[in-house]
């Protein structure tokens, strides 16, 4: 895991510890001892967490994951059905177009992405 990946509010999980949000003392401690951040360690990303998201609706028939922001809609693809990425492909769509525009396959990095694309946080 790198640092510059992490924003407050991202999901991480330090060694022996349960998973747990990052927040400014998480910076802190990383500014006075960067060797730390070899004991933080991503949350992959589960069907379950995303069935549990509020912000995302699922398709039944797709079975891919839907949010929007603004004109565009973003499925997110975790069986690959559309483009072969590794992990979990997060497409954006807008007038018949499609773009696969991100692969993910932890909780921070889909925490950043949907930050970035709809201003908001998402719940996981």
């Amino acid at each position: 895991m790198n640092e510059s990946e992490l924003r407050i509010g991202n999901w991480i999980k330090v060694n022996g510890l349960p998973p747990g949000q990052v927040t400014l003392e998480t910076f802190k401690t990383l500014c006075d001892y960067p060797e730390t951040i070899k004991y933080f360690n991503p949350i992959p990303l589960t069907t379950q967490m995303l069935d549990l998201s509020p912000d995302l609706t699922l398709d039944p028939i797709t079975k891919q994951y839907h949010f929007a922001a603004g004109m565009v809609q973003y499925n997110i693809d975790i069986n690959h059905t559309r483009f072969q990425g590794k992990g979990i492909t997060v497409i954006a769509q807008y007038d018949n177009v499609q773009l696969a525009i991100a692969t993910t396959n932890f909780a921070h990095q889909l925490q950043n992405l949907f930050q970035a694309l709809t201003n908001k946080e998402i719940i996981l």
